[in-house]
């Protein structure tokens, strides 16, 4: 008999507060300068996490920086080909919502985006090396993401921003062999994952075994082109920005976003670690959430 899961269920006590706070080097574009306001919002998310965020310009992190730290976080304000695969052998975990970069750190082997921007408005864009379609609000879960943590709970179709937008995307079948899917774009492209990640030892596209833990998140800056631009330089007015140039997150995107950072978090220097090792704890909700959630529209008993 299925579960129906309630407020009051759904929430499991945190079970050991960590004695320390983990460390993250957050690489963006330029340090010098204030970061974007979607960087700004992820260094936030990673500070709600429990880190100790340092900042970097992408032209001044090094490999010794990396392996200082418990977290590598590379923004996609970066230029993929400047950071290329200088973090590949870190022994910290890495996260990225930067598709470029993922190739270089053997994730993927063919990546893209899911943006109206580069799919119809970008002259020449590189579609022998990437794959574009569309802009998007949603997102699939992966069957086989049920009881991972980075699901955040969700499952089904999930829409994940407010209005259509750009969503960073790998060919399933170019994923290594330890790689597990948590979500897909919609039918008919749902060969297409949108976030995924690999354990430490699990087989890298290359078949060697991931330092340590490797996680891609889904969101994409460039939707609408060039991040650092307002919607007063867009041509494309359908695809313009929020003024404030953050990214729309809806409640279920920033929980698929606060799951990655939980995953790429070292378990042992977790803010609050979940006494269910499926669940993820949520900044957000101030407590462990489940990873899997049951329903009873289909119980016959």
């Amino acid at each position: 008999m299925h579960l129906l899961a309630t407020a009051a269920a759904a929430v499991a006590a945190a079970a050991v507060v960590a004695a320390r706070a983990p460390t993250a080097l957050f690489v963006i574009d330029d340090a010098a300068r204030s970061p974007l306001v979607s960087d700004a919002v992820y260094r936030q998310m990673l500070e709600e996490a429990g880190y100790e965020v340092t900042l970097t310009g992408q032209d001044d992190a090094s490999v010794d920086d990396a392996d200082a730290h418990d977290l590598v976080v590379v923004s996609a304000s970066v230029l993929a080909g400047v950071v290329g695969d200088r973090f590949v052998n870190t022994t910290a975990n890495f996260l990225s919502w930067e598709e470029g970069v993922w190739p270089f750190m053997k994730m993927a082997a063919r990546t893209g985006a899911a943006s109206t921007y580069w799919n119809k408005y970008r002259e020449n864009p590189p579609r022998d090396a990437k794959t574009f379609f569309d802009s998007t609000a949603d997102v699939a879960m992966a069957a086989g993401a049920a009881g991972d943590a980075a699901a955040a709970g969700l499952r089904g179709v999930v829409s994940v921003y407010t209005m259509p937008w750009g969503v960073s995307i790998a060919d399933v079948d170019g994923l290594g062999a330890g790689a597990r899917v948590v979500a897909t774009l919609t039918a008919p492209n749902d060969a297409y994952a949108a976030a995924f990640h690999y354990a430490a030892g699990a087989a890298l596209t290359d078949g060697s075994a991931a330092p340590a833990a490797r996680v891609a998140a889904f969101p994409y800056h460039f939707a609408a082109g060039d991040s650092l631009l307002d919607c007063d330089t867009q041509t494309n007015d359908d695809q313009c920005m929020p003024a404030d140039g953050s990214v729309p997150f809806t409640a279920a995107g920033r929980a698929l976003v606060e799951a990655a950072i939980y995953v790429a978090t070292p378990a042992e220097l977790r803010a609050h670690s979940c006494k269910h090792t499926a669940d993820y704890y949520s900044p957000s909700a101030g407590a462990c959430l489940p990873s899997a959630v049951f329903d009873d529209d289909d119980d016959d008993d």
